[in-house]
């Protein structure tokens, strides 16, 4: 995660700061390049919030600008148990400290750690297993409970550093609801730009609310019919060809025949690839 600071000493965070699956770190400057060329009186409505990266990122390109971020996922609760995490992580690093990074962790070790976190559980009542499992789990893979993170063979990856967020949000209305009702209070009030960045389809959505089917994906493409917005999804999902292909027949036309396109290539493994895409109108 990388944070710098601008001449009004002003946090800008180029990821989220926690993990968090499907964040925009790769279109953080390209998305505050394309808001900057926007007016300076917009309201600017997250409807997928995720970890809030687009909010923030949009709340640091137009520091004059409402920004709302839609935290149905209730990310902010992560941010508000990071103290709790940190505590975790610190016990675990000094557990397995004379143990080799990157190596399996031995069961008694391992043992030890899941005691504390259990034990922290029963103090907070919330723990960010997600964020734990960064410190345990290969790369992408989490767990969401005590059951799933201790069933899972560990390795020491722990962190070396603490997480932070200072000032994150700072600036950002934050508000929990439906996307569809959220759109519903904005869609005709003068100024608004709709960040739109539902799970993508054909991605592992396991860390969201809620599962995405294709009926739900397509429903999102709704909210396009806004004058400005900026939409993410990936080659994987194959949205833009059907879309295409309904334009193509007549029955009905792209959303993104008249936005901007920019892409960013994603490497897979040896020679796979595919396209993280932000289409812009406005």
């Amino acid at each position: 995660m990388s944070v710098t600071t601008s001449k009004k000493e002003t946090l800008s965070y180029k990821a989220s700061p926690l993990p968090f699956m499907g964040q925009k770190r790769n279109f953080s400057k390209k998305f505050m390049d394309e808001l900057g060329k926007m007016p300076n009186d917009l309201i600017i409505i997250d409807l997928f919030g995720g970890s809030g990266i687009l909010s923030h990122s949009a709340k640091v390109a137009k520091p004059d600008c409402r920004v709302i971020y839609n935290d149905f996922d209730n990310f902010q609760l992560r941010l508000k148990s990071i103290q709790v995490t940190n505590d975790l992580i610190a016990f675990a690093r000094s557990i397995l400290s004379e143990y080799p990074r990157n190596n399996r962790v031995p069961e008694e070790p391992k043992k030890q750690i899941l005691k504390r976190i259990k034990q922290a559980q029963s103090d907070h009542g919330y723990i960010d297993y997600i964020s734990l499992s960064s410190s345990f789990l290969f790369s992408g893979k989490y767990a969401l409970s005590y059951d799933e993170l201790a069933k899972e063979g560990w390795y020491n990856k722990v962190r070396r550093s603490d997480f932070k967020a200072d000032g994150y949000l700072d600036g950002v209305e934050l508000v929990c609801f439906d996307y569809r009702d959220l759109y519903n209070q904005f869609k005709d009030v003068e100024g608004v730009v709709f960040i739109i960045d539902p799970p993508y389809l054909q991605t592992q959505s396991t860390t969201y609310k809620e599962h995405w089917n294709l009926g739900q994906h397509l429903d999102t493409l709704t909210v396009l019919q806004s004058e400005k917005f900026f939409y993410f999804t990936s080659s994987k999902s194959n949205i833009i060809e059907l879309m295409d292909w309904l334009d193509s027949h007549a029955f009905m036309p792209s959303p993104f025949k008249y936005c901007k396109r920019l892409s960013h290539k994603q490497m897979v493994s040896g020679l796979n690839s595919y396209e993280d895409i932000m289409f812009v109108k406005g």
